[in-house]
């Protein structure tokens, strides 16, 4: 009976021991409260964030000038965005060059300065945008370009916040007057006041319209005599938007100059904007003429100072005929009829949009009625103003000045006109709208408003003038 329990004994411990074991294994295989991922499923990463830059190349700048607006979609995270898009909008003061932009690989154009991009991941993307400064634009004035754009993520658009990059437009208007005062006689002496004044009425600001390093110059016909002492130069350090700063010298008249002789003046002053950059020289021409005398009795002798007289007069409406214009506005047009591009040196009156239109209007009416009479150029007046034409193979330029004689403007419009189309002309042949396929019409433009294009072509103009007032006794 003993040796019997013992038995049942050890064997009831051997099975408890046994279920015991299967038991703490079964305890330390089981899984922990709450769902576990499987070691073999990766976990979805997050797309990027998306943020917005923009920079122009420059804080200020003045009319006409180039710029170049850097824009950026900078990408922070994992992950990939489907999509993307970025605009870039324009004021009217500032014109856009899409034709030549650049943007990142992956990035196509979808509309006028706007691009969609496909699968970006974290990184910066860049987008360089040319433009200028447009001449018609308020000096004073400051003018943003903006970036904005969206992205789009598991069906959510989302709108980037916009930014934007300002460029303030800077320059000063500096013209000159002169004004002679005393008895241009042998021996005489005449004083000569030059006035420079720098005033802009449309100016938006001040501050952005002053003029620094003022520099005053003026040159005499070496046949004049400087009265001793007096300064031929005057320098100012700024002119503020209003001011005027005056030069005053005399000059002598030789002891043996005859009656109707000329003697030229010229002054010039250069001076740079706000942001100390340089702007066109400006200049004044005058005349000083000797007051007739009594004639001498050789007859040889008064043919001879006639003849002189003549020429020199020639000689002096040539140069002053071309330094008195002052052009104010430019059409381009294609031979057609549609205007290629307009250029007003007066930002106030270009931006009169009524004027700027009616001008145009009649320049086109004229340009259309006068092709009858299959003339290479013609001069009209409207409205108080008065216009010169020319036309080119496949261009018509249209000039409009607020000072001086046409006749003399003529020449330079046709050596600019010869000069784009000699630099366009398979261009302008097939003409397709596209400003930046002319890429030199700027530089030309350029130099024509500065008077590069002054030479002797202005002579017979000149002649046939001086010729009209003689006929007419004056």
């Amino acid at each position: 009976m003993s040796a019997r329990s013992d038995g049942t004994s050890e064997s009831v411990r051997a099975r408890v021991l046994v279920f015991l074991l299967v038991a703490v294994a079964v305890t330390g295989l089981a899984p922990d409260a709450g769902p576990r991922s499987p070691p073999d499923v990766p976990v979805g990463a997050l797309a990027p964030t998306a943020g917005l830059a923009i920079v122009a190349n420059e804080s200020f700048a003045t009319l006409g000038d180039p710029l170049a607006f850097r824009a950026w979609v900078n990408l922070t995270g994992g992950g990939f965005l489907p999509r993307t898009w970025l605009n870039l909008t324009f004021p009217a003061e500032l014109r856009p060059d899409g034709g030549n932009a650049s943007s990142p690989a992956g990035c196509v154009t979808v509309g006028n300065l706007s691009w969609q991009c496909n699968g970006l991941r974290a990184g910066s993307y860049l987008w360089i945008v040319p433009a200028s400064v447009a001449r018609d634009a308020a000096v004073g004035a400051p003018y943003a370009a903006t970036a904005a754009g969206a992205t789009y993520d598991a069906g959510v658009y989302t709108t980037l916040d916009p930014v934007s990059a300002a460029v303030i437009v800077t320059g000063a208007n500096i013209e000159i007057t002169l004004a002679l005062n005393g008895t241009a006689s042998a021996g005489g002496l005449v004083v000569v006041t030059a006035i420079a004044i720098n005033s802009n009425r449309f100016c938006q600001n001040d501050t952005y319209c002053e003029a620094r390093d003022v520099r005053l110059r003026a040159a005499v016909d070496p046949l004049l005599a400087v009265r001793a002492g007096d300064p031929l130069y005057l320098n100012a350090t700024s002119m503020s938007n209003g001011s005027e700063v005056s030069l005053t010298f005399a000059v002598i008249v030789p002891a043996d100059a005859v009656g109707g002789a000329l003697f030229w003046l010229d002054v010039t002053v250069e001076y740079r904007d706000f942001d100390d950059r340089p702007l066109p020289v400006e200049r004044a021409f005058a005349v000083v003429r000797v007051e007739p005398g009594p004639f001498p009795a050789d007859p040889w002798l008064v043919l001879v100072v006639a003849l002189g007289a003549v020429l020199g007069t020639l000689a002096v409406l040539l140069v002053w005929g071309q330094q008195a214009l002052r052009i104010e506005e430019l059409f381009l047009m294609h031979s057609s009829g549609i205007l290629i591009r307009h250029i007003s040196r007066a930002a106030g009156l270009a931006k009169d949009d009524e004027i700027v239109a009616s001008m145009l209007v009649a320049v086109q009416d004229f340009v259309r009625d006068s092709f009858r009479s299959q003339a290479t150029l013609d001069e009209f007046r409207f409205t108080g103003r008065r216009a010169a034409i020319v036309r080119g193979k496949h261009t018509i330029l249209a000039a409009i000045v607020s000072r001086g004689d046409v006749r003399y403007l003529v020449p330079q419009l046709r050596a600019a006109l010869e000069d784009l189309e000699r630099a366009h002309g398979a261009v302008l042949a097939r003409w397709d709208g596209r400003m930046s396929r002319l890429e030199r019409a700027g530089p030309i433009f350029d130099r024509l408003l500065r008077g590069g294009y002054r030479g002797v072509g202005a002579l017979a103009p000149s002649a046939r003038g001086f010729l009209e007032r003689l006929r007419q006794g004056r």
